[in-house]
């Protein structure tokens, strides 16, 4: 796979509906990939669970990326010795 993203039940992993495990392969790092794949799994959220919050945990370094989608900034943590952000959009 190209790009990946998993969309998590209320519950699964956060209390909220959560999207996770968002990837795109190097080779179409910079190419618009990563906007249409967030752009499509919160058009999905939307569709099988309508006007819900979404969270997530964001590599530090993504903070911006997932804010220009709505979300926003909470506790930061550390997850494999990688410096991560709770993002939640309402």
């Amino acid at each position: 796979p190209i790009a990946y993203a998993r969309i998590l039940p209320p519950g699964s992993s956060y209390n909220e509906v959560s999207i996770g495990r968002i990837l795109t392969a190097p080779e179409v790092r910079g190419t618009g990939l990563g906007k249409e794949l967030m752009t499509k799994a919160l058009d999905k959220v939307r569709e099988n669970y309508g006007q819900v919050p979404v969270h997530l945990g964001a590599q530090q370094y993504l903070v911006r990326f997932y804010e220009g989608f709505g979300f926003r900034a909470g506790e930061p943590f550390m997850e494999d010795g990688i410096p991560h952000v709770h993002m939640r959009l309402s």
